[in-house]
């Protein structure tokens, strides 16, 4: 009597357990499928942009290379400083991204990047940037 009770028990317990593992694993997979059919198979595309490597020195007018000046491309956030020998490495989106470049104490110049990989640029100096300098000394006894 009590293993046909147990028997009983188990098939209820299996019955519940398999229940509940077809139940869940229908709502795991159910939002899969409404993806694929809301999205369909054909509405995705994949856009790869084609990026270009500029590579240049920014130098002064006098050619001594600038370190730390700023390359960026117009309108994005991307941009790089230049090493301790004035050179830089960019990657941009395309042949009609504009490189614009500054430093503290020089003119910013913009430079169309076209066909050219190589991008060197010579910074003038900006003397109406400087209205005065004012100095203040503190000495102590």
């Amino acid at each position: 009597m009590k293993t046909h009770e147990n028997r009983a028990l188990f098939s209820k317990a299996v019955l519940k357990v398999t229940t509940c593992l077809f139940l869940t694993a229908g709502v795991g997979i159910s939002p899969v499928f409404a993806f694929t059919e809301m999205v369909g198979t054909n509405d995705i595309a994949i856009v790869q942009q084609q990026t270009v490597t500029i590579t240049g020195v920014i130098k002064d007018k006098s050619g001594e290379p600038i370190i730390g000046a700023n390359v960026l491309e117009k309108g994005t956030t991307n941009g790089v400083i230049t090493n301790v020998d004035g050179e830089y490495t960019l990657k941009v989106k395309g042949a009609n991204s504009v490189l614009v470049v500054s430093y503290i104490g020089y003119k910013t110049q913009e430079v169309i990047v076209r066909s050219q990989r190589k991008i060197d640029v010579a910074l003038t100096d900006d003397t109406e940037l400087l209205d005065e300098v004012v100095v203040i000394g503190y000495g102590t006894q």
